[in-house]
């Protein structure tokens, strides 16, 4: 039969710190995702279609360039992006800190 514990038996263990790492995209596996969004732009789209294949697009390169969350991502306005300059800013309303990306 089962008993009940008094106290924690692992009390007093300090746990083991991971270190924090940074991943980034490669060339290769940017390539496959060029070629795979390539092999789809071929397939016969209706023009709806076509808008929101770029909507994907738009949205997936924002992710792999930023690695930012996708909430974060599909919250984005125009008047914090400049295109021309080529970085994008984050208002303190949405996030805890404004960021930018570059």
């Amino acid at each position: 039969m089962l008993k009940n514990i008094d106290k924690n038996p692992v009390h007093g263990i300090k746990r083991h710190k991971q270190e924090s790492r940074s991943r980034y995209v490669t060339n290769e596996e940017m390539e496959r995702v060029m070629k795979v969004l390539a092999e789809k732009e071929n397939s016969q789209l209706t023009e709806k279609q076509k808008q929101s294949k770029i909507s994907e697009k738009l949205f997936l390169f924002t992710a792999l360039f930023t690695a930012d969350r996708s909430g974060n991502i599909l919250g984005m306005r125009w008047d914090e992006i400049s295109l021309s300059e080529k970085y994008c800013v984050y208002q303190k309303l949405r996030v805890k800190m404004v960021k930018l990306y570059i």
